[in-house]
């Protein structure tokens, strides 16, 4: 017959080796589970950002052809910021521009040479037609880690 107290002193340390490496797993998949949390929590901040900056561009966006519209409303032209025909495209007047902005160009006053010219209207009340953009960027700083969204519409009043 074999003796019980030989096995369990050969037994006695195999417990702790295996709870050892039972813990070693659970700590590793609980730094890998973190870690994929905070890289979710960074990704959901950044199209917040985007989000915050796009809204923030679109009400920039209406402010303006609101004022158009008043301006319009009163039987007055609206004093935009050009009535020149460059046809810069939006991203280019958006690099040029340092911080958050809204730019207004009439643009009904181009003629055929300009790739901003359009056809006059024979059904609407005005030829009047404006071209707006507007920047708005957010997060910006040292880590530059925002959004920066432009938008542009054209309006007629």
């Amino acid at each position: 017959m074999i003796n019980n107290s030989k096995i369990q002193k050969k037994q006695e340390g195999f417990i702790l080796f295996i709870c050892l490496v039972f813990l070693m797993v659970i700590t590793i998949l609980g730094i890998a589970a973190m870690e994929n949390s905070i890289q979710q929590e960074r990704m959901s901040g950044g199209y917040r950002s985007v989000d915050v900056a796009f809204q923030e561009a679109e009400a920039e966006l209406r402010g303006r052809e609101s004022e158009i519209e008043d301006t319009f409303s009163a039987n007055r032209v609206y004093e935009a910021d050009t009535s020149d025909c460059v046809s810069e495209t939006a991203e280019q007047w958006a690099n040029r521009q340092p911080t958050a902005s809204t730019w207004t160009q009439r643009i009904d006053l181009c003629d055929g040479t300009s790739s901003l010219a359009m056809g006059r209207s024979q059904t609407l009340e005005t030829d009047q037609r404006y071209r707006v953009i507007s920047l708005n960027q957010t997060g910006t700083g040292p880590q530059n880690r925002g959004a920066r969204v432009v938008l542009e519409t054209i309006y007629i009043p």
